[in-house]
């Protein structure tokens, strides 16, 4: 018969490292999910108009509006 290797025990510093890792990423994830659900912003809708305005798409709105892209307009010229 096979020789039966002893049961692993914590005194094993490679389990308790184990152990330690997979706490502390468990640990985190409910950390990170304990926040999410409390955030006060999950309790209301925002519509469409009440959404804050954002500068750095302004530029890309008013391309559109003009009918193209920067690059673009310098390709159609050439």
């Amino acid at each position: 018969m096979g020789v039966r290797s002893a049961p692993a025990s914590l005194a094993d510093p490679f389990i308790v490292i184990d152990i330690f890792t997979i706490a502390l990423s468990h640990g985190l994830i409910l950390l990170a999910a304990w926040r999410l659900l409390f955030r006060d912003d999950l309790d209301h809708e925002v519509s469409p108009a009440d959404a804050p305005e954002r500068p750095w798409l302004k530029n890309q709105s008013a391309a559109r509006n003009q009918g193209g892209h920067k690059d673009n307009d310098s390709a159609a010229d050439a």
